[in-house]
């Protein structure tokens, strides 16, 4: 694969152009097959900060730890960043659909996008929507091109809003034996409105594979220091009954860089969904077939471990998943060949309309539509 290192908008729009008469895909994701490959190593600039509309506009190649960095000095606080994500940037992190520990507080990362500049597939540039909601009408462009994972355009700068920084943090952590009390405590949390920043577990299989032992869950609480007290407190209420020995986190340090690790063993990015009320039975399902995994509590978007990847255990997973009222990832459907009829048509008329070529980020195996 030839990898090119564009510069600015009209180089880019060279490389388009040579895939196009090379009839060559074009990747952006890091995909293992043959084609032109781009590295946007050098698109790395924060344009703008706006403390006054509380946005930032950066270019995909900036990392969300050199973005907080720069924030951070006015005061604010990009809502999606947490310290494993430091390394990741912008652009990875939307294009590989990256799970957001803030969501339940902050809603999830797309929804913070306020504006993007795009590439299309012929080189056209464009800019969608602004610094305020007020800007877009119509379809939410920026929303649908996040979520098509740059294979119906090209997002090369973000406009993101901000909120002000937290006044004082906490972190928390628990070994938890049986996972099924974890339902307990997120319907006692929920009654009481209690809404931490960060609720993440992961299972005994995750554990193992990066050399601990036994499920884990951490907390982030974060606000004014009244509001802290008061919410360790009417957590650590809820846990204590449920066997679930809260304690506070002397080097935190070590709790990121456990998420970091988690980050990069992980398969199957948001691997499938399920009510968060019903995660005991997959976890159990997940158990029974030695898989590994980690999720937010709050959420039931379960990213997945398996120590071998493959299609029928994948299927088996979203099947198991169904049943319990959620469901798989399409993306990941199909790539294995089981999408959903009408989901798989929707996005062959996008991809057709945009990308009349497939040239961008083609997705290797396709998928055979089933279902209504």
């Amino acid at each position: 694969m030839t990898t090119y290192k564009p510069y600015g908008a009209k180089e880019l729009q060279e490389v388009l152009r040579q895939a196009q008469e090379q009839n060559l895909p074009v990747l952006t994701r890091h995909q293992k097959q043959e084609g032109i490959g781009i590295d946007f190593e050098g698109w790395n600039q924060i344009r703008e900060v706006d403390p006054v509309n509380l946005t930032v506009t950066a270019e995909r190649a900036v990392t969300l730890g050199q973005l907080e960095d720069t924030v951070a000095a006015y005061g604010l606080h990009m809502a999606a960043m947490t310290e494993d994500l430091r390394d990741i940037t912008l652009g990875d992190f939307f294009a590989e659909q990256y799970t957001c520990l803030t969501s339940t507080r902050y809603n999830q990362p797309r929804y913070q996008v306020l504006g993007l500049e795009v590439m299309l597939a012929d080189g056209t540039l464009l800019q969608v929507a602004g610094k305020t909601v007020k800007n877009v009408t119509g379809y939410d462009m920026c929303r649908f091109y996040i979520s098509s994972r740059e294979t119906l355009a090209i997002p090369l700068a973000f406009t993101i809003k901000l909120v002000s920084r937290q006044a004082v943090q906490a972190v928390m952590e628990a070994p938890v034996q049986n996972p099924a009390v974890l339902m307990e405590l997120v319907r006692g949390m929920r009654q009481k409105r209690l809404n931490p920043e960060v609720c993440v577990y992961w299972n005994d299989a995750a554990a193992e594979q990066m050399g601990q032992t036994g499920g884990k869950l951490v907390m982030v609480c974060s606000g004014s220091a009244e509001r802290l007290q008061r919410d360790l407190w009417e957590i650590c209420k809820l846990a204590e009954p449920l066997g679930i020995g809260l304690t506070l986190c002397e080097q935190p340090e070590q709790v990121w860089s456990s998420i970091q690790q988690l980050r990069s063993r992980t398969v199957w990015h948001d691997g499938v969904k399920v009510p968060s009320l019903k995660c005991a039975e997959m976890l159990q399902t997940l158990q029974d077939k030695k898989t590994g995994c980690w999720y937010s509590l709050m959420q039931g978007s379960l990213q997945l471990m398996p120590e071998e990847a493959n299609e029928a255990l994948y299927k088996e997973l979203c099947l198991r998943a169904e049943e319990l009222g959620g469901c798989g990832n399409w993306y990941y459907q199909y790539q294995y060949g089981f999408a959903p009829a009408g989901e798989t048509a929707v996005w062959q008329q996008l991809k057709n309309k945009f990308d009349a070529e497939g040239r961008l980020n083609p997705i290797e195996k396709g998928g055979v539509q089933h279902g209504n």
